[in-house]
């Protein structure tokens, strides 16, 4: 009989609804539990309860968990690109990593809550759009990554988030070594190849 195979283990933490204290004690219980990775989401509002409740910073808090955890990967599930500049989440992402030991995973998304954008003053468009400066920014930030000094102190894979064969998959069969889609494994690979490019198209490995 053909020995079990190993599965990993992450844990997506919600940093709202809560306070500080309680969000440390969740990353701290889930990495002595020994998860395989520990991600936070990436939005300035509640996604649910609450509308107006409590809500935590990203990056402020990967920043802390990176110096606080052990887990194999940590990172944001994802950063929606219209948030921030593409050269400065390149160097906050380097920063980090270095904080993290090499630890540190980019996931980047073209962004979805209307409710972020609108608040915060950013031009939310439409799908197309925020899928356009998705496109743009992603050679940017692997340029930008290659010249900061110190660069990451380990391979910093970039991950990407959504579905959609005509563009997110071909984006990430360019730039990505990791990917993040909803729904069932079944669901999410119908018609795709196992490098992640729909079927009918060339296909080449991740840089």
């Amino acid at each position: 009989m053909p020995p079990p195979k190993r599965f990993k283990v992450g844990v997506t933490i919600h940093p709202q609804q809560c306070t500080i204290r309680q969000l440390r004690d969740a990353w701290l219980r889930a990495d002595e539990l020994g998860v395989d990775s520990i991600w936070f989401w990436d939005h300035f509002y509640p996604l649910y309860g609450d509308p107006d409740g409590n809500q935590f910073e990203c990056w402020s808090l990967l920043a802390a968990a990176a110096i606080e955890t052990k887990a194999p990967q940590i990172g944001p599930m994802v950063t929606a690109i219209g948030y921030r500049n593409p050269d400065l989440i390149a160097y906050m992402a380097g920063t980090i990593d270095q904080l993290s030991g090499g630890r540190f995973v980019l996931g980047l998304g073209a962004g979805w809550f209307e409710r972020d954008y609108e608040e915060f003053g950013f031009q939310f468009g439409e799908t197309k759009d925020r899928l356009r400066t998705l496109k743009e920014a992603l050679p940017r930030i692997k340029a930008r990554i290659s010249k900061l000094r110190p660069g990451p102190a380990g391979p910093m894979p970039i991950l990407i988030g959504g579905g959609g064969e005509k563009v997110t998959l071909r984006l990430v069969a360019e730039h990505a070594q990791m990917w993040n889609a909803l729904g069932s494994p079944d669901a999410s690979m119908q018609g795709v190849t196992p490098v992640g490019v729909p079927r009918g198209r060339p296909a080449s490995p991740a840089p």
